[in-house]
């Protein structure tokens, strides 16, 4: 397989990811970096990028040699999008809107692999701090709902997900 550190050197775990503010002490999972490295060259990934930006991911995981099946994102704003169709020509985009996504699309996809960058401002100082008060925490809880879903419909997914969290 491909060692772990190469596929993501900041690889978070949504669940327990934490960032102490000025000491930058992170805890990072790994385990659902091992798991992707394990299936390297089986069989190819089905992709879900949630809150995928310029979905910088589907090179990253063509560059260490994945083989990728399906490549679907969800990303709202309309410059990243714009960007990576322009990079990305295989990238499809099932959904604009995080809240657009739904339990059937999920159980459509068959996803084996979902990736998600959910908004991080809701804990970092530029959101005031204001953690599931701010506005865009809802996204992140919607994250929480999807990557529930996927296990549903397999068992077997892997969800890699980034945020930062502070403790």
């Amino acid at each position: 397989g491909i060692p772990a550190h190469k596929v993501l050197h900041a690889c978070l775990d949504i669940p327990s990811s934490r960032l102490t503010v000025g000491i930058l002490s992170l805890q990072i999972d790994t385990e659902p970096v091992v798991k992707l490295t394990e299936r390297a060259h089986s069989n190819p990934l089905r992709v879900l990028s949630l809150c995928g930006g310029m979905d910088a991911a589907y090179g990253v995981l063509r560059e260490l040699g994945f083989r990728i099946d399906i490549y679907h994102s969800v990303e709202i704003n309309s410059t990243a999008r714009a960007v990576a169709v322009s990079l990305v020509p295989p990238i499809h985009y099932i959904a604009h809107d995080i809240f657009e996504v739904t339990f059937d699309m999920i159980k459509q996809g068959r996803y084996n692999l979902i990736l998600a960058g959910a908004p991080c401002t809701p804990w970092s100082r530029g959101g005031n701090i204001q953690g599931f008060h701010a506005p865009e925490a809802d996204v992140f809880i919607r994250v929480s709902d999807i990557k529930d879903w996927a296990e549903i419909v397999n068992k077997n997914c892997i969800f890699i997900g980034e945020t930062v969290i502070p403790h």
